[in-house]
């Protein structure tokens, strides 16, 4: 077996003595490379950073942003597809002194909140009613957009009943957006975050993406927001249906309870579980 020596422990192995001193300077040089990999620019853009449920209008909200700003779009992820939409640190590194906005089905794990912290990148959190989630999501994945980060859809998949379907869905998938929610729950303790829903985005989308740009520091007059707004929905470019809400109310009694009952082991405070539908 080839030992591997590439990394500090490899270097301090290699080039210094065993001894006292060998262990003062490797801790010296491991703070040194910690420095080096902490250091960031100070001359970085203004990134709009939203994680976010899938099927949540994440794309339509920064479309809308991205048309108020003028910042371009720019993915912070490694791949897409079915894996998860981790932030990468090497797209974060590349993209820092530049502006820009983000749309990220990313949980708030131990190492996307430490990137995102280390880069200065405070988070929009958008979420939806997991309800009507389950629907939105069922028509995604029928038009042939399987290849989703929520989970993994199996060829057998395509064989099933609607019913069968919804209840995959909601047994297999639906685990994901409560591990989002309760991710970024714990996250907005250690970093600041600006929580939105999908219902509150379309009942109100002059004061909602007012707040947004104002939680970066930025402003637009409401003629240009209004005029944005016009313009992203004329486009219609995101594949989306524009704040229609409620489409959860047409699943069965058996699929509302078997998503009650995932909600109902992570034993949270119902005031918290009603941001995404749950009461």
């Amino acid at each position: 077996m080839v030992e591997d020596r590439s990394g500090t422990d490899g270097l301090i192995e290699t080039f210094l003595p065993r001894g006292t001193w060998r262990r003062q300077a490797a801790r010296w040089l491991k703070s040194g490379v910690q420095r080096i990999r902490r250091k960031v620019d100070p001359d970085r853009g203004t990134h709009i950073f939203v994680a976010c449920f899938q099927k949540s209008g994440s794309t339509y909200l920064t479309e809308l942003l991205s048309e108020i700003t003028g910042f371009p779009s720019r993915a912070l992820v490694e791949a897409y597809g079915h894996n998860d939409q981790d932030v990468h640190a090497y797209a974060l590194e590349d993209v820092q002194r530049k502006n820009s906005v983000t749309q990220q089905h990313a949980k708030g794990t131990a190492n996307n909140v430490e990137l995102l912290k280390r880069y200065g990148i405070k988070p929009v959190v958008l979420v939806r009613d997991i309800f009507d989630v389950t629907v939105s999501l069922y028509d995604h994945i029928e038009k042939g957009r399987h290849r989703v980060p929520t989970g993994y859809v199996h060829r057998e998949y395509w064989n099933l009943s609607r019913e069968q379907k919804l209840l995959y869905l909601v047994r297999v998938h639906l685990p994901w957006y409560f591990n989002f929610f309760v991710s970024w729950r714990e996250a907005s303790h250690e970093m600041q975050v600006l929580w939105l829903t999908y219902e509150e985005l379309f009942a109100d989308q002059l004061a909602t993406v007012s707040r947004v740009l104002g939680f970066y520091g930025l402003a637009a007059d409401q003629a240009t927001i209004q005029e944005a707004i016009r313009a992203t929905t004329a486009g219609r470019s995101t594949r989306f249906n524009v704040g229609v809400a409620g489409r959860g109310q047409g699943l069965s009694e058996a699929h509302k309870q078997a998503i009650l009952d995932i909600a109902s082991v992570w034993g949270i405070d119902k005031q918290d579980m009603r941001r995404i539908g749950i009461t």
